[in-house]
């Protein structure tokens, strides 16, 4: 990104509220992605939790960039086979999109295979 439009960015940013060490890069979303349907939004419907099923990090999960160790819901196969994009690989970043739009979280290796 040419060092004019770094510059802009962070003014915008810095205009609407946002905070960023003068160190860090701004960088666009798509340089980010390992391939252009990296973006996926997770379960919308996923039905009563399954005791024994997969865990599924829910947007009331995120909190303060963290998430429980085990998320208390769970997803059954089925549900979760059908959202076979959103099957985390443990270095994701989660954004929330709803409740407190923004909230973000990363994956660990530990959740690998959580939906």
């Amino acid at each position: 990104m040419d060092l004019q439009l770094e510059e802009m960015y962070r003014q915008q940013w810095s205009q609407a509220g946002g905070t960023v060490h003068h160190g860090w890069p701004f960088v666009s979303f798509e340089s980010l992605l390992e391939t252009p349907k990296s973006i996926a939004v997770g379960v919308m419907y996923p039905g009563a939790s399954t005791p024994e099923g997969i865990p599924m990090v829910r947007v009331s999960d995120v909190s303060d960039g963290r998430i429980p160790k085990i998320p208390e819901f769970r997803i059954g196969d089925e549900v979760h086979s059908l959202h076979r994009r959103t099957i985390l690989n443990g270095d994701e970043l989660l954004i929330t999109l709803v409740g407190n739009p923004g909230e973000c979280v990363l994956a660990t290796p530990e959740m690998a295979g959580w939906n």
